[in-house]
């Protein structure tokens, strides 16, 4: 049976967007040193803007982000 994915992914029983979670170890897989750089954390934080803004599941998945992947000095002085 093949099902879709889910719009969310839940970790610890916490929605976060699935989206920006992949989009976060897309930039880490087999690249440099393995950390989100700052142009990565920006484009990852375009992707969670939509015409409504940024929604509060949105918010969460980039704080979860920021505590749960290695960022560099810069892409942490971004948040």
């Amino acid at each position: 049976m093949n099902m879709a994915k889910s719009y969310y992914k839940r970790i610890k029983g916490v929605r976060y967007d699935r989206a920006l979670i992949e989009a976060a170890e897309q930039r880490i897989e087999g690249k440099g040193d393995g950390r989100i750089s700052e142009s990565d954390l920006r484009e990852i934080i375009d992707l969670s803007k939509d015409v409504k803004g940024v929604t509060v599941t949105e918010l969460r998945t980039i704080k979860y982000i920021q505590d749960h992947f290695r960022l560099t000095d810069k892409a942490k002085s971004t948040l």
